[in-house]
Order: C-alpha cells, then structure tokens, then sequence
C-alpha cells in the first residue's frame, strides 16, 4: 500500500513538473559572415576584422564560430567570422 501510495504520488509531481517548467520559444536567427585580417599595417583600416565585429556588434550581432585559414597565394592568414542575432 505504501509503495502504491509512493508510486502515485511520484507521477503526479512529475506531472505538475511538467507543466510548471518554462516553455522555451523558438528564435528564428539571422546569420552574418565576415572575413578579414587581424592587424597588419599594410591593411586598409576598413579591412580589419576588429573594426567590422565592432560594428556588427552595435547591430546586436555575436560570435556563433571564428576560424583562421591561409590561402595558397596569400601573404597573411585570413579570419572568417560566424555571427547571428535574433530576427527582428
């Protein structure tokens, strides 16, 4: 008897739980790429990626990913940048 008791007691709270968690809503997002160079003094200023997170931060974005890579040819490694904010 106890143990029904226990057993009956157990499924209801979890079935309160349930419905008392928070509903999470769905965000659909907007996504930004942005590719450049980190510092050299050869790089036109607009060409650095710390001028251009910047801006894209006072647009509400944030780093979803951030990779370096180097192109055949290329003198400098070249950063690419993943950004997201939520869809107006």
């Amino acid at each position: 008897m106890k143990t029904t008791f226990a057993f009956i007691t157990v499924l209801i709270a979890s079935l309160f739980t349930g419905c008392a968690t928070s509903h999470h809503r769905t965000c659909a997002w907007e996504y930004r790429v942005i590719e450049g160079v980190v510092e050299y003094s050869d790089f036109p200023k607009e060409k650095l990626l710390e001028s251009r997170l910047n801006a894209a931060a006072k647009e509400g974005y944030v780093i979803v990913s951030a990779h370096s890579v180097v192109a055949p040819n290329a003198t400098v490694p070249s950063t690419i940048v993943i950004l997201k904010r939520p869809r107006k």
